[in-house]
């Protein structure tokens, strides 16, 4: 295992993990903004943006809305500069991780299994959304503790308990179907195909972006 080593090769086709959290919170930010824009001109001006703004409680309503939608969407614009830089990528050298500090390698002589584990959660009792996470395998353990995102739940079958990379993937992309893909073209012999675990959260993957 590298780490802090050489980058990836230009022809590296690499996963932008980080771009969904970014995508989330700059639609959060054009959501927010007209009613933190209208909400702060009836609290400033409410004779003149306001239906009836002549009375007190019509000027304490827009002031409160004013100051939540503001302060939300501030958090919303200070959290955007924050999301750390996430890349996977799979090339001929093995697999590579980059979280916003240095690149980390991990060869493939190194590597006993990648797999994907997924699971599914209805949202909204709308429709139900299919989350994955990509699941790294090393074939020492002991190598996996310098990965960032370690995960110890029961692993695939015919593979041994214990630390490994958890890597997950952001919801509504066809990343998982990318991930399979470069497995199976480049090492389809360490390829452990999917499984189903309990929970893989779209709330993990915004907090492990901001770590």
């Amino acid at each position: 295992m590298d780490i802090g080593g050489p980058a990836p090769e230009p022809t590296t086709r690499l996963l932008p993990l980080h771009r969904a959290t970014q995508r989330a919170l700059l639609v959060g930010i054009l959501l927010l903004l007209p009613f933190a824009a209208g909400a702060t001109a009836g609290a400033i001006d409410p004779d003149r943006w306001l239906v009836d703004g002549s009375g007190t409680t019509e000027r304490v309503i827009a002031g409160f809305f004013a100051v939540f939608f503001d302060l939300l969407l501030l958090l919303f614009v200070l959290a955007l500069p924050k999301v750390r830089k996430q890349l996977l990528g799979f090339d001929a050298a093995g697999v590579w991780w980059f979280h916003g500090e240095a690149w980390t390698l991990l060869r493939w002589d190194e590597v006993a299994r990648v797999g994907l584990a997924w699971s599914v959660k209805p949202t909204l009792n709308l429709w139900r959304n299919k989350y994955f996470s990509v699941e790294i395998y090393p074939k020492d353990p002991a190598r996996a503790l310098a990965g960032r995102d370690l995960d110890e739940r029961p692993s695939f079958e015919g593979l041994p308990s214990g630390p490994h990379w958890h890597v997950d993937l952001p919801p509504l992309t066809s990343y998982a179907r990318r991930v399979e893909r470069a497995v199976q073209r480049i090492r389809p012999e360490v390829w452990a195909g999917r499984r189903r675990i309990e929970h893989v959260g779209v709330l993990r993957t915004l907090a492990s972006s901001r770590k």
